[in-house]
């Protein structure tokens, strides 16, 4: 294939070693470390699969969480560059390699729906888009689920998590989401909850609490790196 105007005018580089040709190189690629081990959600200690601890369990906790890589260079690099450099051609290199990871997960078997953790409309309008929807649908599509956008809505909005930290993550997110009561049914789907990176894991976990609240019954959490 040939190379683009926009290509000889922006040469693509790893965005890891910043070798030329494309935006994740061979040498790069190969130091890429998957998500292990999996852990529970709730107190962050290891579990198979991922499963919440039977005893860390309750009625608003996630089900269950899934990394797919560990968040270290290059990954968290390609993370960085789709966030917050508006980087949306790094998309396809970041999908290639989470849908080659996901072939491990038994997970991939179920019928679920996938919802993107939701960004406040305003953050939304002032980025022009939203990561986690970006590749979450492009997951669901390839892998059979189904995707919506519909049931959560984020309804506060609050500074940026990355610029907080411990305790005031938490209290950040409290009640800033919302499910949609026109969307919710009598039969409420299996939930994959899909964000990019899992830090403290507070975004996912009040939004996993508002999905419970609304009568959901099964929600895992599924993000690209932790």
């Amino acid at each position: 294939m040939g190379l683009s105007l926009l290509d000889l005018i922006f040469p693509r580089k790893c965005v890891s070693c910043f070798k030329f040709g494309s935006y994740l190189c061979n040498d790069c690629r190969d130091k890429i470390k998957p998500g292990a081990p999996q852990i529970c959600p709730v107190c962050e200690r290891a579990a198979i699969d991922g499963l919440t601890h039977v005893s860390c369990k309750n009625n608003l906790a996630l089900d269950g969480l899934s990394y797919l890589f560990i968040y270290k260079p290059p990954i968290s690099l390609l993370l960085k560059k789709l966030k917050y450099q508006f980087g949306t051609d790094v998309k396809n290199v970041i999908l290639e390699l989470a849908l080659n990871e996901l072939k491990n997960y038994l997970l991939m078997k179920r019928k679920l729906t996938l919802i993107p953790i939701p960004l406040h409309n305003l953050r939304r309008n002032w980025r022009g888009f939203n990561q986690s929807a970006l590749l979450g649908q492009e997951i669901a599509n390839k892998l059979g689920w189904e995707f919506r956008e519909d049931l959560l809505w984020r309804i506060k909005l609050k500074p940026p998590q990355a610029s907080l930290k411990g305790k005031a993550r938490q209290a950040n997110v409290s009640g800033i989401f919302s499910t949609n009561p026109k969307s919710l049914t009598a039969q409420l789907p299996n939930v994959l909850l899909f964000d990019d990176v899992w830090t403290t894991g507070s975004t996912m976990k009040e939004a996993a609490k508002a999905l419970k609240k609304a009568g959901v019954k099964f929600v895992w959490g599924i993000t690209i790196a932790r």
